[in-house]
């Protein structure tokens, strides 16, 4: 088992550009980190299998990847409309899940950082289908209801720790990534990213380790009067 990774979640309507920028922030963050990136999309049990998705989602990739296991799932043949190879997720220092309901209020409590992308309705339409053609215009409707229903009852827009409103124009994956350096629970992690944002240069390299943390202190601060160690 590895270190329990930070886990980023991008989640939207359909058509909003989670995927793209899924994507584009992980390669970005790869310039120093190992990146892990799941598409929930691979999960879904159909057009009509938003909530059983997020159930799966939730219990065979995320539990086991907080924890720092490997996610063994079942994905889904959209082509045969049933369950398809069963495949497996390794953890990574970050983990991006991107997709519908990879924020819902089941996985939040997993989650390092939510992101919420945001389209006009007319625009998030013509990507989707741009992207999916016929396959998905028969079921946008109806997917479309799903997501409606859920949000219904889960605004995970208002829980998100940044919004974004995507304009596909490659502005919106640095400016996530800046905004993730101002989040506490990413600001251990993202030192070099943050180190840049302060035109500083620092490497920093995570230690797959678990010392003891009492005698790494007196190594390191031992000799320092000024240092204090704090317990609770």
């Amino acid at each position: 088992m590895t270190p329990a990774p930070v886990i980023i979640a991008i989640d939207g309507r359909s058509g909003a550009g989670k995927t793209t920028l899924a994507i584009e922030l992980a390669a970005l963050l790869r310039n120093h980190h190992k990146v892990a990136l799941f598409h929930l999309e691979e999960i879904y049990p159909g057009w009509n299998g938003l909530t059983a998705g997020i159930e799966r989602y939730v219990s065979t990739v995320l539990t086991p990847l907080s924890r720092g296991d490997h996610a063994r799932w079942i994905s889904w043949d959209w082509a045969n409309h049933y369950d398809g190879d069963a495949r497996v997720t390794a953890p990574a220092e970050i983990v991006i899940v991107e997709g519908v309901g990879a924020a819902a209020q089941e996985a939040r409590p997993l989650l390092s950082a939510v992101i919420w992308a945001d389209s006009p309705d007319s625009v998030r339409r013509v990507r989707a289908l741009q992207r999916d053609g016929g396959t998905y215009e028969p079921f946008w409707d109806q997917w479309a209801a799903q997501e409606e229903a859920w949000l219904a009852a889960d605004d995970v827009p208002h829980e998100a720790d940044i919004r974004v409103l995507n304009k596909a124009d490659g502005s919106a994956p640095p400016d996530v990534l800046q905004a993730l350096t101002y989040l506490p629970a990413l600001g251990p992690v993202l030192i070099p990213e943050l180190a840049a944002r302060r035109g500083l240069k620092l490497r920093a390299e995570r230690l797959e380790s678990r010392p003891d943390a009492p005698t790494l202190f007196k190594t390191l601060y031992g000799s320092s009067g000024n240092a204090v160690w704090l317990d609770s």
